[in-house]
C-alpha cells in the first residue's frame, strides 16, 4: 500500500506492507534503534527466534501474539525497510477488544514524510477490521515530538492512568509468595 492510498502528501514515495518472516531481523534491528532513541539500549531482551516466533507461530493454528507492518523506501534501486508498526489485541472488560500498538518506530532521517502517521493509521484500520472498541498505545513523558504528533491526530491523552509492571524476575516471585 502506497502513501497516496492514506491521503497523505509525502515527500518520498514509502509502501507498506505487512511483515512476513523474512522481516524479523530487520524489525529487531528497529527495535534496537527504538530502545537507543528511548534512552534504553540495553534494555532489549527479546531474540530473533522469540520474536519469529510470536508473530508466526509453528504450529499454523495459534494466532499470533502479535503483528508488524513495515514501510519501505526504494533507495538506489534497492528496498529498505525505515520503519515498523508492533501491534496486538489486548481485552478491556468496559469496551472489549483494544487495538494495542506496543511500538511505532521511524528511523531518524525518514521522519516528518508521513510514514508514522500512515502506519498508525493502518494499524487503525486493523482495528476496525477486527471489531476493536478502541486503538491505545503509550509515549514516554519526555518524547515532546510524539506527544505533539498525537496531540495534531486528535488522540487523546489519559493523564490520570499510571503505568505499573512487574519484570519477569518480579514476577515470578510474586507470582510464588
Amino acid at each position: 500500500i502506497n502513501a497516496e492510498t492514506w491521503g497523505i502528501t509525502v515527500a518520498m514515495s514509502f509502501e507498506l506492507r505487512r511483515a512476513g518472516p523474512d522481516d524479523i531481523p530487520t524489525i529487531l534491528a528497529l527495535i534496537h534503534e527504538l530502545a537507543a532513541y528511548e534512552k534504553a539500549p540495553d534494555a532489549v531482551a527479546i531474540s530473533e527466534l522469540q520474536l519469529m516466533e510470536d508473530s508466526f507461530p509453528k504450529d499454523g493454528t495459534s494466532r499470533p501474539f502479535c503483528w508488524n507492518i513495515v514501510a519501505e523506501i526504494t533507495k538506489d534501486s534497492q528496498r529498505q525497510v525505515v520503519g515498523f508498526a508492533n501491534y496486538f489485541i489486548s481485552f478491556n472488560t468496559w469496551v472489549g477488544k483494544t487495538m494495542y500498538l506496543e511500538d511505532l518506530f521511524v528511523k531518524s532521517e525518514y521522519r516528518n514524510l508521513g510514514i508514522g502517521k500512515a502506519l498508525m493509521k493502518m494499524v487503525a484500520q486493523e482495528g476496525v477490521k477486527m471489531g476493536c472498541s478502541r486503538y491505545r498505545w503509550q509515549v514516554l513523558d519526555w518524547n515532546t515530538p510524539s506527544i505533539d504528533f498525537y496531540d495534531r491526530i486528535g488522540a487523546t491523552c489519559l493523564k490520570e492512568w499510571l503505568t505499573y509492571q512487574f519484570d519477569r524476575e518480579g514476577m515470578e516471585h510474586f507470582a510464588s509468595s
